[in-house]
């Protein structure tokens, strides 16, 4: 998302121009991902090396640059930008969930991957987890008050 938007912002860029703009994305990393983009058809390459979006493209960097705005307001864009953090937020966004039917909610997800993002977002107080003690404990994951405005963002994508 952060390559779209940056793509956005410039409208036509060379890899190393989004390369320099986020200094965390290794050269063989952001030239995979600008593939990928192109292969979904987000992303277009243009004579000279240039790559610019599609209008599917520019419709998600848009949406994508409110969302990480959001993101860095609550100061959890670092976590929330991680593989399944947003679409576990999203999964959790109509009611909370128990672990089982969350990772029904994801295919392609693992436990201990799940397991890890709930904690990094719980620790990011993002997902609230509740334990109920009945015979049976059990322990369900809600969105926190606070990340139900991301909701609408994440529909939109």
């Amino acid at each position: 998302m952060q390559v779209l938007v940056e793509v956005h912002r410039f409208g036509k860029v060379r890899p190393s121009t989004v390369s320099h703009r986020l200094w965390r994305a290794s050269r063989y990393g952001l030239n995979a991902t600008l593939v990928d983009l192109v292969d979904h058809e987000l992303v277009r390459r243009d004579a000279g090396g240039y790559f610019s979006l599609t209008s599917r493209g520019r419709h998600i960097a848009r949406v994508g640059g409110r969302l990480l705005f959001q993101l860095r307001q609550l100061r959890v864009e670092d976590v929330a930008l991680r593989k399944w953090s947003l679409p576990v937020i999203l999964a959790l966004s109509e009611r909370g969930k128990r672990f089982n039917a969350l990772r029904r909610c994801l295919p392609g997800t693992t436990a201990r991957a799940l397991a890890a993002t709930l904690k990094n977002l719980q620790h990011a107080e993002l997902v609230e987890r509740i334990v109920f003690l009945t015979y049976a404990p059990q322990t369900y994951y809600y969105l926190r008050f606070r990340t139900k405005r991301l909701v609408p963002l994440l529909a939109q994508l």
